[in-house]
């Protein structure tokens, strides 16, 4: 039984994935997130510092470091609209956001991070 149980939370995990792209380095970049089968620009509105500090630690790339804002490119969807974060969150997920609601039309910007790692921490085992 807790091995069906993990792994449905392994898929979970899997479906909500979060990357930083377009960057200098895997730390850094536009927040994207996959939820089913779609890769999606994280919020249908301009991110907060605290949304973005978020997005580092989801992203394992510790603490925000940089933002700026640019313009969105077009044809990815948009998810977890009307995002908002206390900033104390390890996971965006986490985050209060309205849905999962996928949204064509977005504003003109997205925010691009910077985080103060330049590759993801990694968990390691002493097995």
């Amino acid at each position: 039984m807790w091995l069906l149980l993990l792994l449905l939370g392994l898929t979970q995990a899997a479906d909500e994935r979060l990357v930083l792209r377009n960057g200098s380095n895997p730390c850094a970049g536009v927040p994207q997130v996959y939820y089913v089968d779609k890769w999606g620009f994280v919020g249908s509105s301009s991110l907060t510092d605290k949304e973005k500090s978020v997005a580092c630690r989801s992203a394992l790339c510790g603490d925000l470091q940089h933002s700026e804002e640019l313009l969105r490119p077009h044809g990815n969807p948009s998810w977890m609209n009307q995002l908002q974060c206390q900033g104390d969150e390890q996971q965006l997920q986490k985050c209060n956001f309205s849905q999962w609601t996928m949204t064509a039309s977005a504003p003109p910007t997205t925010s691009k991070i910077t985080c103060s790692r330049e590759t993801p921490e990694t968990l390691t085992s002493d097995l």
